[in-house]
């Protein structure tokens, strides 16, 4: 995947992660378990290290796989503009 076919706006796709950002420690998200269990759980990992919506955007794509990984690579480009259209 090229930044150009990724789904997140532009100003998403320039956002950085700091240099010293962790992968949250958590079990990457395949589509076989509970979707709203995932995003509770990613939002109080986010919400721990007092993550803007940028940074909610970029570690979230990092613990897709599997199916997940293929339902997001399937989201047309320049489609996502906020975390909630995320979810």
């Amino acid at each position: 995947m090229t930044i150009d076919t990724l789904p997140f706006t532009r100003d998403i796709l320039e956002f950085k992660l700091p240099k010293d950002f962790k992968q949250p420690r958590m079990r990457y998200y395949d589509g076989t378990t509970d979707p709203v269990d995932f995003l509770n759980d990613f939002g109080y990992w986010m919400n721990v290290k007092d993550a803007g919506d940028a940074m909610k955007y970029r570690a979230f794509t990092l613990l897709l796989e599997g199916s997940a990984k293929d339902c997001f690579k399937s989201l047309k480009p320049d489609s996502i503009s906020s975390f909630d259209l995320l979810k």
